[in-house]
């Protein structure tokens, strides 16, 4: 049978779960087989992060997925200490990716603008004819999504900031000039702008700032932008399989990243800001957030990385 998100499900039933109280939810745990040394705390804990939240973090744990039934020997501090890694996790990644974006958006600007002008955003000779051409799915092209982006930045009413500003001062240009509109605009949009570009020098110039590839730059910042995403909407990253990856390129392939793996992931994040803020300390923080967190009890294989994971050359000048 089809359903209408498309998918196929055979036998379907009717949902009947009956919603839980949290004291319920704690017996429903111990019934499966978790320890809980001390059922306040769990209570505090439960009462702050949703059970089916908590689900996810606990189903790694589990020897008999049909029926739930959790290894005896994990307790929820277990699940908690997963839990608050990839909270932890999340907040890291986001400090880098915030740098690398901010990099990325001021080279986008920078190079565009010198060849081509304050408003060369608006140039429809400068970019790809897929461009305008329109996506059936959504009935609207790259371009029009880019304006309909741009009018909600710069209408009268709800414009902030130094886009305000403009408004207030000049009544022509119609829009403000890259630099100011550029501050505004998604992270989706900027990297939709760079993939669109059609002179390949453009591209060559704006990821030289990276000292890469430009094909490069531009498959690792669409997969740098879609985990961003991932931690602005709190999802989990720690098990993720990353569908939307980088470019294999040499740093990775000698890193020896499985595609679509954290770890993966945090080589690609570390190259790019170890270029951005050399002098950071971003991985040492994140070897001290593994070292905090991980146990013997920690599956660190969902990662992508071996059981022995401090002996991971992505850690060399870390130790």
């Amino acid at each position: 049978m089809r359903t209408s998100a498309g998918y196929f499900f055979m036998n379907k039933t009717h949902y009947n779960n009956p919603p839980l109280s949290i004291h319920e939810q704690i017996d429903l745990l111990k019934k499966r087989g978790l320890q809980i040394p001390d059922t306040q705390n769990c209570l505090h804990h439960l009462s702050m992060v949703s059970f089916y939240r908590l689900s996810a973090y606990i189903r790694p744990f589990e020897v008999d997925h049909q029926n739930h039934r959790i290894n005896p020997e994990i307790s929820f501090d277990d699940i908690w200490n997963l839990y608050v890694f990839d909270r932890e996790l999340r907040l890291l990644f986001l400090d880098a990716i915030e740098r690398i974006e901010v990099a990325f958006r001021t080279s986008l600007v920078n190079v565009m603008a010198e060849r081509y002008g304050a408003w060369w955003y608006l140039d429809a000779d400068l970019f790809k004819s897929s461009w305008s051409q329109t996506n059936p799915r959504t009935n609207r092209s790259p371009n029009e999504e880019f304006i309909r982006e741009v009018d909600l930045l710069c209408k009268h009413k709800t414009a902030e900031g130094s886009i305000k500003d403009y408004f207030k001062k000049y009544d022509s240009p119609e829009l403000p000039p890259c630099w100011m509109l550029f501050e505004y605009l998604s992270f989706g949009k900027c990297t939709s702008l760079f993939r669109f570009l059609k002179n390949r020098q453009d591209k060559i110039g704006i990821s030289s700032l990276f000292k890469l590839h430009a094909s490069v730059v531009e498959s690792s910042i669409e997969a740098l932008r879609y985990t961003r995403n991932l931690c602005a909407h709190h999802s989990r990253l720690w098990d993720r399989w990353f569908v939307v990856k980088p470019k294999q390129f040499k740093e990775l392939q000698n890193a020896n990243c499985r595609p679509g793996t954290l770890k993966e992931q945090i080589v690609l994040i570390e190259l790019f800001h170890s270029i951005v803020s050399p002098s950071s300390s971003w991985k040492e923080r994140l070897y001290d957030l593994f070292s905090q967190h991980i146990t013997s009890n920690f599956p660190v294989e969902m990662m992508g990385f071996n059981q022995d994971w401090q002996e991971d050359q992505i850690w060399d000048s870390c130790l």
